[in-house]
């Protein structure tokens, strides 16, 4: 098993910030490739291979009031990653967060 973090934000209307979600992660990371949009459920990430990491996958999913974020390792066999994971889940916790603030300010 790859090593792999997660975490779940709690969000009003998690669908609504859902599909505001992928403009908000570009212009935070642009490298990023979006291999998944099942509107209104689920967002799927592929993470590029870089000096630090051999790359990834990051998944968000629609919950009762919350949105759940899960950073895996794409090397099957990386048991430590070094906090590479948990820094993928605070950048899209943190486009989670601006993108809520953005939909509570537009009404």
């Amino acid at each position: 098993m790859s090593a792999a973090y997660e975490t779940t934000v709690d969000v009003d209307a998690p669908a609504r910030v859902l599909e505001r979600l992928p403009l908000e992660i570009r212009d935070f990371k642009p490298g990023w490739r979006l291999v998944r949009h099942a509107r209104g459920e689920a967002l799927e990430y592929s993470i590029p291979v870089n000096l630090r990491s051999w790359g990834g996958s990051i998944g968000i999913t629609v919950g009762t009031g919350s949105l759940h974020v899960v950073s895996r390792s794409r090397f099957p066999l990386r048991i430590l990653d070094w906090g590479q994971n948990a820094r993928n889940v605070e950048v899209v916790s943190a486009c989670i967060r601006r993108a809520h603030e953005q939909l509570s300010s537009t009404g």
